[in-house]
């Protein structure tokens, strides 16, 4: 299936910019700005014209969506999930004109020592897309990894992901979990889904999340974007990031956007973080 297309996207660099700071023990607000180029090919005039994009997700004792804003007409609303999609509206756009769209966000991240609700850990069990769960090579090596606790079966997990499992260079489609547990390769969003699979077939709840690892308020890179696996580990979500050998990572560091997962809002479609609705084309200026 089509995942992450390459985005023809204008990304400008970023300069000057200071990291966020907050008081000792309160949440600090992390500032995203994403800037893009749409085009009209055609030559006809082209009106009410959408796009939709990926926001930060709005997620209880975790992180909030504070404000959305661009340059054009916006309108926005979290999901069942708490993933929050943009429609962005062009009320019209002339022959082969091009419109720079300019999206600023404000995201509120957990304060220090915050514990999490479950978020319905039950639908992060069993089943989901590009696990490729119940099969019996998976099975067979959850059982290998299980230990005691949850917290070691993640370690378990994480240090042989990181032994076995070599990263490749970005793919445009996704392979699944049985693809990169066979192959022993795969990019971030493989390493992911292998993870969170290991961690469902040995009983726990876990997930493939995709977003960006900031540690300061930017303009958002194309190839930013990133995906890794929580696994709910002693009341929290724990990141475990194998491709960048990151266990238990930062939580103010990783930015959640997307989840892999059946449910949730279907305007992005297979989309991860963008797509236009109707003719018009996203390009380099």
């Amino acid at each position: 299936m089509k995942r992450r297309s390459v985005l023809h996207a204008l990304a400008a660099g970023l300069a000057g910019v200071l990291p966020t700071l907050a008081p000792a023990g309160e949440a600090p607000v992390r500032r995203l700005r994403f800037i893009w180029e749409l085009f009209n090919p055609g030559s006809e005039w082209l009106r009410n014209e959408e796009f939709a994009c990926a926001l930060p997700a709005s997620l209880p004792g975790e992180q909030q969506l504070v404000s959305a804003e661009a340059s054009q007409p916006l309108r926005w609303s979290p999901d069942c999930l708490g993933q929050n999609t943009a429609l962005i509206t062009l009320a019209e756009v002339a022959p082969r004109q091009r419109v720079r769209v300019q999206l600023d966000t404000r995201v509120a991240l957990p304060a220090p020592g915050r514990t999490a609700p479950d978020s319905g850990c039950d639908r992060w069990q069993g089943h989901g897309p590009f696990l490729d769960f119940g099969e019996s090579a998976i099975a067979e090596r959850a059982a290998e990894l299980r230990r005691g606790s949850g917290l070691d079966t993640a370690r378990a997990i994480f240090d042989w992901l990181v032994a076995h499992v070599q990263y490749t260079a970005y793919s445009p489609n996704d392979k699944g979990a049985l693809h990169a547990l066979n192959t022993r390769q795969g990019d971030c969003t493989e390493f992911a889904h292998l993870a969170t699979s290991l961690a469902r077939s040995a009983g726990m709840a876990a997930r493939s999340v995709g977003g960006y690892v900031l540690t300061h308020d930017a303009i958002v890179k194309p190839g930013d974007y990133h995906d890794w696996a929580e696994l709910w580990v002693d009341g929290r979500w724990l990141i475990l990031d194998a491709q960048r050998r990151e266990f238990d990572a930062d939580a103010q560091a990783y930015l959640r956007f997307r989840y892999y997962s059946a449910h949730g809002d279907g305007t992005l479609g297979s989309h991860h973080r963008w797509r236009t609705l109707g003719q018009l084309q996203v390009a380099w200026q």
